[in-house]
């Protein structure tokens, strides 16, 4: 049965999504329609969420047996390699040597990102998607510490997630550096034909013609406004009774002229990240992106506060 032998490990909102698209373009490269599997860290977790604070189609997906997870693979073809690209692997980091044990030879893809950029750009995803109740940035981090406490989906862990210094070093402690890459989010964006050749020849692949590197994948930068309800952005993207029944009494054409009319009352403006929380943020980072940066030879100088 085929099964992976990569492993694209996160950080979340650091560019996981754009290489699983790239990757997926090339022949040689088998990776389940299921960008996230989540096996490896969630499958002996019963409790990592708590309530409504995750999207119920995202969570349908997680293949949490085995049984589940290999059936993911049967459609590779021969002499394709199988990958899976799950953020959550490098954030759980006993995930690291679970892997080890399960492909003692497998290779690992970690993309980081600026941590306050990340925490950003996790936070409008969450407030996009109906799910983070706080109005800030500010708001949520405060709630952070006792909704880890509470069991809320580690993507709201906003600032525990984005120190990456321990994270990689779980896996440097059982993997050899030969079947490790890390790289910067940057590097996606700035050069990515060169990003692509990179992973293509780490992972012992024919270099082929490069993908569309465009339009980017899930990305919220140019997000201005957010669901002013998150109760109401949640009954539109998922099923429903009431919404089974307006399928039944209404055309289709109908149906979604309401949803369309009912998603744009429901928005407001997104907040911007107040500058001193911004500055303070940057300066708490500071000794673990020195630290990630020795641990992976990146030149990481831009992510730090600005000397003065």
């Amino acid at each position: 049965m085929p099964s992976p032998s990569f492993f694209i490990i996160g950080a979340a909102k650091s560019g996981t999504t754009a290489l699983y698209s790239w990757l997926q373009t090339h022949p040689d490269v088998f990776l389940p329609q299921i960008k996230e599997p989540n096996f490896f860290a969630l499958s002996e977790r019963q409790n990592f969420s708590v309530g409504n604070e995750m999207d119920v189609n995202y969570r349908s997906q997680f293949a949490l047996t085995f049984d589940a997870y290999q059936a993911l693979y049967a459609g590779a073809g021969s002499g394709q390699i199988c990958g899976d690209a799950s953020p959550s692997y490098l954030y759980f980091t006993d995930t690291a040597e679970k892997l080890k044990t399960f492909n003692p030879s497998a290779k690992i893809i970690a993309l980081f990102r600026a941590p306050v950029d990340r925490i950003e750009s996790q936070f409008r995803h969450n407030r996009r998607d109906g799910y983070e109740p706080c109005d800030t940035l500010q708001q949520a981090l405060s709630r952070e510490p006792s909704r880890i406490e509470a069991g809320w989906w580690w993507g709201f862990h906003y600032n525990q997630a984005s120190r990456y210094a321990d994270q990689w070093r779980a896996y440097q402690q059982v993997f050899p550096n030969t079947q490790l890459l890390a790289l910067k989010y940057e590097d996606l964006s700035s050069d990515p034909e060169r990003t692509w050749v990179r992973v293509l020849e780490f992972l012992d692949l024919p270099v082929v013609p490069a993908p569309d590197f465009e339009p980017r994948v899930n990305d919220t930068s140019r997000l201005r406004s957010v669901p002013a309800s998150g109760r109401v952005e949640r009954f539109i993207r998922h099923p429903s009774k009431l919404k089974s029944a307006l399928r039944a009494a209404m055309p289709a054409t109908v149906r979604r002229t309401l949803m369309s009319s009912i998603r744009s009352m429901n928005r407001s403006r997104i907040a911007p990240v107040a500058p001193t929380l911004k500055r303070d943020l940057l300066n708490s980072f500071e000794a673990d992106i020195q630290d990630l940066s020795q641990l992976t030879g990146l030149d990481l100088e831009s992510w730090l506060p600005p000397k003065n």
